[in-house]
């Protein structure tokens, strides 16, 4: 029984820290760092990234990313 609680929360904090990360992309954010805000965070870190505003890409992080 405890076994089961355990995966759930799990599982749960798993989901959490996918949609922090899906959130954090689509801001133009870490979504790895946000994974793990979100899986650790919980509910403080998917209600974090959504009070934030969009990131702006600087031009060398985008000659960075076409290297």
């Amino acid at each position: 029984m405890l076994g089961l609680i355990i995966i759930d929360f799990i599982v749960l904090w798993l989901g959490i820290g996918c949609a922090c990360s899906l959130i954090a992309q689509s801001k133009n954010r870490d979504k790895v760092m946000w994974f793990w805000g979100g899986f650790f965070l919980s509910v403080i870190g998917l209600i974090l990234i959504t009070l934030l505003p969009p990131a702006k890409k600087s031009e060398s992080y985008e000659k960075f990313l076409q290297k």
